[in-house]
């Protein structure tokens, strides 16, 4: 009798969901090491906005075994292709720009139009299309590594880059974005002036 309780017991203990104490939960982003940035051209408020965006260490600020270096160069660009990742700075540079590129070296791509991916698609990192549904590439995305959004940052770290963070194994969280600024006036024509 004692037998028949304990397999029911565990029959019945099988067929409930497991039920993890938080403690024992580990999330991903918890268990990848942060990348350390070495380089000034990247101010440490675009490390922040990456790191609050993903709710984790992606990256940390040091030179010693860095895996994101800066270089000067005339032109910005980004070879991620090994370790370290090294972002050439050179024009343009920003905020913006800087934090577009230091999405390269966790291996996000390129969101380009259409014209620039069917000319120019070489120069860019795996770049998908964001500008033209009918594209073999293309690929709704919007976020910071889309070209297709470069006259403001109110779809930053939303749901694309969430789902973009997700799927490199952290689990995100949103954070508020700039509000769009109001549209354009149109301008007076030379006749009311």
């Amino acid at each position: 009798m004692k037998t028949l309780a304990t397999l029911l017991l565990a029959l019945f203990l099988a067929s409930q969901p497991a039920q993890l104490h938080p403690a024992h939960h580990l999330s991903t982003s918890t268990r990848k090491p942060p990348l350390a940035v070495c380089g000034s051209q990247i101010p440490d408020s675009v490390l922040t906005r990456w790191n609050d965006a993903a709710r984790a260490r992606l990256f940390v600020r040091g030179c010693a075994g860095a895996q994101v270096v800066t270089k000067s160069s005339d032109v910005t660009w980004v070879d991620a292709s090994g370790s370290p990742c090294i972002i050439y700075v050179g024009e343009p540079w920003n905020l913006r720009v800087a934090t577009h590129e230091l999405g390269h070296c966790l291996g996000f791509a390129d969101h380009v139009q259409a014209d620039t991916y069917d000319c120019c698609a070489k120069r860019y990192i795996a770049p998908r299309v964001c500008d033209d549904p009918s594209h073999p590439a293309y690929s709704p995305y919007r976020g910071v590594m889309s070209y297709c959004d470069w006259s403001g940052e109110w779809n930053w770290f939303g749901s694309d880059d969430q789902k973009m963070l997700r799927a490199a194994g952290y689990e995100p969280t949103a954070l508020p974005s700039p509000k769009a600024p109001p549209p354009p006036q149109p301008s007076p024509s030379p006749a009311c002036r």
